[in-house]
């Protein structure tokens, strides 16, 4: 026996194809943090389907845009709908000139995906609300005083700060508390180009 012949052990059917009419209505959405600080979403909609509503919540400082494949595969697959939202400073959701509150990374758990929650909520009652977060999106769901409200959780690429699988203890643990956390409290904000 060859091993292309060889049996596959998995299931390996294709998954059924979703119905033609499982197309999303895509809506830029604008709507509040829970601290009243101006986001920009973008909603993923078919009212049809029987699925959850989705929030997911992007990698630090990535534009909501570029989950718009996943999203839109996500409302074909059945989901009722999926927000995807720039966090405060990021892509749509500039700061205000006027705005005169918190603008720290804290704030994308804190404030930020509590009030996305709260619009989904609000648009879609009584649907299930389900999550995925990348990176800082799911590490974040700690942060959010709303994490109850959904009914699973999926986190992709989540850390936790434990660095002891890297090979790059020492550098890693010099580079964010000698470099990292003094230039976040001298500057306010760590520098892009620090990586």
């Amino acid at each position: 026996m060859t091993a292309s012949s060889k049996a596959s052990p998995y299931d390996t059917t294709p998954p059924p194809r979703p119905a033609s009419d499982a197309t999303a209505d895509i809506a830029t959405v604008l709507f509040q943090a829970e601290d009243g600080f101006p986001l920009r979403g973008t909603l993923y909609v078919n009212e049809t389907n029987p699925g959850p509503a989705i929030l997911l919540s992007s990698a630090a400082a990535v534009r909501r845009e570029h989950y718009g494949h996943f999203a839109e595969a996500a409302v074909a697959a059945g989901a009722a709908a999926v927000l995807t939202y720039d966090y405060r400073g990021v892509g749509g959701s500039a700061v205000p000139a006027d705005w005169s509150g918190s603008v720290a990374m804290a704030d994308w758990g804190v404030n930020d995906m509590a009030g996305a929650v709260l619009l989904l909520r609000r648009l879609f009652p009584g649907r299930p609300l389900a999550g995925i977060g990348q990176s800082i999106g799911g590490t974040m769901l700690g942060l959010c005083r709303h994490r109850t409200a959904f009914s699973r959780y999926a986190m992709v690429g989540s850390a936790n700060g434990y660095l002891g699988f890297t090979d790059e203890k020492l550098r890693l643990f010099l580079a964010m508390n000698l470099i990292g956390v003094p230039a976040s409290r001298l500057l306010g904000v760590v520098p892009a180009w620090l990586g």
